[in-house]
């Protein structure tokens, strides 16, 4: 009889692992970048909003808010800080600062936890790039240098590029 129940006790330590691990691989999130040095935690952004800028239209704001919204970050605030002024830099708002940055994890369960994230920015000017020039270049011509900067034209209100 302690024979069976032994069995019956070990049967059901196996299949409530099984059910566990299971369950852990089914609720791990796919990341569409993962900036986590460990795959057993951080978060994964489900939703980002932003509040206090004042030039950029609903529009770019939406643009970067879905930039994040599916990034997977440990769980570093200032890590992903920085990574959202970064995505202001890269439109030209170099001094931007985001302040009251603000992390609200959903599910502990989950591997990573799902999080919302609210940040209050101030973009501050955006800076525009009017020509690059190289001089005493030899290698390459002016042309293929200047498509390895990921810089596009842009055309001026006045028409003029």
């Amino acid at each position: 009889m302690d024979v069976t129940r032994s069995r019956m006790r070990r049967t059901r330590f196996f299949a409530a692992l099984l059910t566990f691990v299971f369950l852990t691989a089914f609720l791990r999130a796919d990341c569409a970048k993962d900036h986590r040095s460990s795959e057993n935690a951080g978060f994964l952004i489900t939703d980002f909003t932003i509040s206090g800028t004042q030039a950029l239209s609903s529009d770019e704001l939406a643009t970067i808010e879905n930039e994040l919204t599916g990034v997977c970050f440990d769980e570093n605030p200032e890590q992903i800080q920085e990574y959202v002024k970064a995505l202001f830099q890269d439109r030209g708002y170099f001094s931007v600062e985001v302040k009251n940055l603000r992390i609200k994890p959903s599910d502990p369960l989950a591997v990573p936890e799902p999080a919302m994230l609210e940040a209050d920015v101030l973009e501050g000017p955006q800076y525009r790039l009017a020509e690059i020039g190289f001089i005493g270049n030899h290698a390459f011509n002016a042309d293929e240098l200047r498509n390895k900067f990921p810089l596009k034209k842009a055309i001026c209100s006045r028409g003029t590029r």
